[in-house]
């Protein structure tokens, strides 16, 4: 009977060390790394964010910088926020910065998550995150013959190179390559094409560099529209007036036509027939017979006694005055059997009550 060997002590102790090594890798829980590294960086001012997946409160992320140029950390720290600002230590140059995040859970770590970034013009592509400086208030001025364009130096007065730079027009892909010295306060410059081959609007982009350094800034430009002025006020203000006009004159001219048919009619009609006003009566028809003047010849009233009235003189009373005071005989009541002697006020009642023939009445 063959027995099995037997290991030695020192290599029975090494296969358990492995075995229990083995044995904490296998419960150990890895930790998820960073997802969604982005970083924002324009005109100096740089911003990195992130997400992460895991459930865990007690993440800490660790931030590493690398300059490419002499592989120098140039950033160091642990945050447990999900963003961190970091341009105090990345300032725009022409370089490239290598960007290093790690999640850490005590002391297991994530995998690495890298992200480079520079502001360099020569460092452009899809794997770098491309920075750029902003040009300072461009100045746009359309005219028929062209789009002019103006903008302060950036680097006024400084020792650095010239700057140059491609202005792009980006409904015609038009591009126009310019510079301008560090002497020069203000860079311009002018793109010749027709104002009416612009549709609607387009994008004027201006992208250059000084020193290396990338700068860009971009403005909309759009076909002026004719303003249409206050004409149009001033037209619908004068159609107005004319209709006011119009409308005033036909109505002073229907009142003119209904008078001038109106007088013409009233001459068919007989004068004994036309209406006229009595003073302080109302309009009634007149007789057919009228009294053009009434005279009185006696110096007796026609409705006194000899002894009430005064002597006057005759009175001519005008037509006007007594238009239906035509007087006529009035017969005197004949006596009769009935009829009682009266004496006193009531017999001189009945006496000046009693018509008086006519003396002297003319009817003219």
């Amino acid at each position: 009977m063959i027995s099995a060997p037997v290991l030695p002590l020192p290599a029975m102790i090494e296969t358990l060390g492995i075995f229990l090594i083995l044995a904490s890798v296998k419960n150990v829980r890895p930790v998820a790394p960073p997802e969604n590294l982005t970083i924002l960086c324009q005109d100096g001012i740089n911003m990195a964010y992130w997400n992460h997946s895991g459930s865990s409160t007690n993440v800490l992320f660790s931030v590493n910088i690398i300059r490419f140029s002499d592989g120098k950390s140039v950033f160091d720290s642990n945050t447990s926020e999900h963003h961190i600002n970091i341009s105090d230590d990345t300032a725009p140059m022409e370089d490239v910065y290598y960007f290093n995040l790690t999640a850490w859970e005590g002391d297991i770590r994530s995998v690495d998550v890298r992200k480079d970034f520079s502001y360099a013009r020569d460092y452009e592509g899809p794997e770098i995150t491309s920075c750029f400086m902003d040009v300072p208030s461009l100045n746009i001025m359309i005219e028929t013959n062209g789009i002019k364009f103006r903008f302060p130096h950036p680097q006024y007065k400084q020792k650095t190179k010239k700057m140059f730079y491609t202005v792009h027009i980006t409904h015609d892909e038009r591009k126009l390559k310019l510079e301008c010295p560090p002497e020069d306060k203000v860079c311009h410059g002018q793109i010749q094409l027709s104002v009416d081959s612009i549709e609607k609007c387009t994008t004027l982009e201006v992208k250059g560099a000084i020193g290396g350094i990338l700068y860009k800034t971009s403005k909309e430009v759009c076909n002026p529209v004719p303003e249409k002025g206050p004409w149009p006020i001033y037209l619908f203000v004068v159609i107005c007036v004319i209709v006011l006009a119009t409308l005033v004159g036909i109505l002073i001219g229907a009142q003119k036509v209904i008078k001038t048919v109106i007088e013409r009619s009233s001459y068919y009609v007989p004068v004994s027939l036309r209406p006229r006003r009595t003073p302080g009566a109302t309009c009634i028809l007149q007789p057919e017979f009228t009294v053009s003047s009434c005279a009185q010849t006696g110096s007796t009233s026609l409705f006194q006694s000899p002894e009430d009235s005064p002597t006057e003189s005759p009175t001519i009373i005008p037509p006007d005055g007594c238009p239906e005071k035509t007087h006529f005989r009035i017969p005197a009541r004949a006596p009769s059997s009935d009829d009682q002697p009266e004496d006193g006020y009531e017999a001189r009642l009945k006496n000046d009550l009693e018509p008086e023939p006519l003396h002297g009445l003319e009817v003219l």
